[in-house]
């Protein structure tokens, strides 16, 4: 799951599921809201691979968690 390749769609991969998520994040989504919202997408249909696409998304500054709430960007950025 973790790179696409040859036998792993690009859409199943980590970077495609952290696209997917993105796509999905709205602005008063917690973790478990927005579990909700996707845990019936094929490319995230276990709660492992969605924890992993947050865990990505969180590493490279593309969400933050504050107050329980998810939101996109990195505020401290200038």
């Amino acid at each position: 799951m973790m790179l696409p390749d040859k036998t792993i769609k690009t859409s199943f991969s980590l970077i495609g599921v952290g696209a997917m998520l993105l796509q999905k994040i709205s602005h008063s989504d917690t973790v478990s809201s927005l579990w909700e919202k996707v845990k019936r997408e094929e490319t995230t249909n276990s709660y492992e691979k969605y924890i992993k696409g947050l865990v990505f998304l969180y590493s490279i500054g593309a969400i933050e968690l504050e107050h329980g709430i998810i939101s996109v960007g990195n505020k401290d950025e200038n």
